[in-house]
């Protein structure tokens, strides 16, 4: 277990932490969802929040939970825990994260954060024991995730359904070759335009937390 108090994590969680803003949140989470989870079972801890449900579902496999809301369920095998608010103490993200990595499984729990709230970040890893990773999920990595997924989909289509689209499929490798198959999985993907260079931004705003957070660490120390 990690932590020397009674709020302790299971050894396999992973726990990543990423910086954010108020207008990146809702994109960066659905990247960190297509990257970490990788199809699984994720639960995102959030305020009543009825667009980011609606839009969560219709593409992942998720349960969008405030922490009174989840009370009482006990869902297996939960791969991703994403905090998509800050815990409002050390119970609380315990209890949250500890969703996931059960009976001996690996999990991971990904706490999303403003750069305001770094204080609060280095008094978790302090009080419970432990150490983030900061992220930065680039956009390769989530074009990279989604094909992968939209793959592992298409296994799932009955051998019966084929024969149907051979025509059509012939016909577009005669044209296209490759490109025909790379299309559609681009397009199944959700990538039928060009990806934004929004992870880019996220990138810059990584570097500059961790500037701001070692700045900090020395100053402490001093």
């Amino acid at each position: 277990m990690v932590g020397d108090q009674e709020e302790k994590l299971a050894e396999g969680i992973k726990l990543y932490a990423i910086p954010t803003t108020a207008t990146t949140k809702g994109t960066i989470l659905g990247d960190l969802i297509t990257v970490y989870a990788k199809g699984g079972k994720t639960i995102v801890f959030t305020q009543t929040n009825e667009m980011l449900m609606k839009y969560l579902w219709r593409k992942f496999t998720v349960l969008v939970a405030t922490d009174v809301a989840a009370r009482g369920l006990d869902i297996p095998n939960v791969d991703l825990i994403i905090h998509y608010e800050l815990p409002n103490d050390l119970e609380t993200f315990v209890h949250r994260s500890g969703r996931t990595g059960r009976a001996g499984k690996e999990g991971t729990a990904i706490l999303m954060f403003t750069g305001s709230q770094r204080r609060t970040i280095k008094s978790l890893e302090r009080d419970v024991g432990c150490s983030f990773e900061y992220i930065s999920p680039q956009m390769e990595e989530v074009l990279e995730s989604s094909a992968e997924q939209v793959v592992a989909t298409l296994k799932g289509v009955h051998p019966e359904s084929i024969p149907f689209f051979l025509p059509a499929a012939q016909r577009m490798i005669e044209e296209q070759g490759t490109d025909a198959l790379a299309a559609a999985l681009a397009h199944l993907s959700g990538f039928s335009q060009p990806p934004s260079s929004r992870s880019l931004v996220t990138h810059e705003e990584l570097l500059s937390f961790m500037k701001s957070y070692l700045t900090s660490c020395v100053e402490s120390k001093v």
